[in-house]
C-alpha cells in the first residue's frame, strides 16, 4: 500500500480510503495512504438530499475525498465526498493505481536484492 511521509494530509488534498463503519449521520473513512482516519458527516456525501447514508456508501467501499479540516491534535480529519468532481475522482484513482504498480515493482525489486522497502 502505497503511504506518505506525513502522519495527516494536507487541507484540500484528494484521498482514497476505505469506509469503516457508517452511522445514521456519518461515515468513517481508513485512508489508504496515512496512517489515520477521518469522517463524512452526512451533509458532504452527496450534492442532493441524503435519505439514508448507506445508499451512497458501504462499508468496505473505496471513496475519493477531498480533505476539508485537519486538526492535528485531536487527530481529527473532515472529509467531503460531494465536493469531489467526476474528473478529478478519475484522475486521482488512476494515479493511485499507478502508485500502487509502481510500489509492487518495487517491492519485487527489494525482495530480489534483499533489501527493505524503505
Amino acid at each position: 500500500m502505497v503511504h506518505r511521509r506525513n502522519r495527516f494530509p494536507e487541507v484540500n488534498e484528494i484521498v482514497i480510503g476505505t469506509v469503516k463503519t457508517v452511522n445514521p449521520y456519518s461515515a468513517f473513512v481508513r485512508l489508504d495512504e496515512y496512517p489515520c482516519e477521518g469522517m463524512v458527516h452526512v451533509s458532504e456525501v452527496a450534492r442532493k438530499w441524503v435519505r439514508d447514508i448507506r445508499e451512497h456508501v458501504r462499508e468496505g467501499g473505496k471513496v475519493v475525498c477531498v480533505v476539508m479540516d485537519v486538526d492535528t491534535s485531536k487527530g481529527h480529519v473532515a472529509l467531503s465526498i460531494k465536493r469531489v468532481s467526476d474528473s478529478t475522482k478519475n484522475r486521482r484513482l488512476q494515479q493511485w493505481k499507478r502508485d500502487q504498480k509502481g510500489e509492487k515493482l518495487l517491492e519485487k525489486i527489494a525482495e530480489k536484492k534483499k533489501l527493505t522497502l524503505e
